[in-house]
């Protein structure tokens, strides 16, 4: 599956605990603003530890034309809501709005993937 929501309103810390195994660590987080008129052309993440992490979207603004498409569908994130994207599988986003959008990003790798 290429996108998850979750319930909305969670803090970070509690989307986590409901689920994702715990003891695992947060690698990177972000705020990620894409301006009006933007786009994040299709590509796939490659580093290493996408290969292991969860990557979670929290859009904190937006507007109804921007598209996030993933593998090939076009996906809606509403505010209020959380998100998973598999971003191994090809992905982009376009604003085609007058607004920017804004998603807090973070990036979890659970306790069995990690190397100490």
């Amino acid at each position: 599956m290429g996108f998850t929501r979750r319930r909305g309103g969670a803090s970070d810390a509690q989307i986590l605990e409901d689920h994702y195994p715990p003891g695992g660590t947060i690698i990177r987080a972000m705020a990620a603003r894409l301006q009006a008129g933007g786009v994040i052309k299709p590509h796939n993440d490659k580093h290493p530890s996408f290969h292991h992490g969860h990557r979670i979207h929290i859009p904190i603004s937006s507007n109804p034309r921007v598209r996030f498409m993933i593998d090939g569908r076009p996906q809606r994130m509403q505010i209020g809501n959380v998100y998973e994207i598999n971003n191994q599988k090809q992905h982009s986003v376009m604003n085609k709005g007058s607004e920017g959008r804004v998603n807090f990003i973070f990036d979890y790798v659970p306790p069995n993937n990690i190397s100490r």
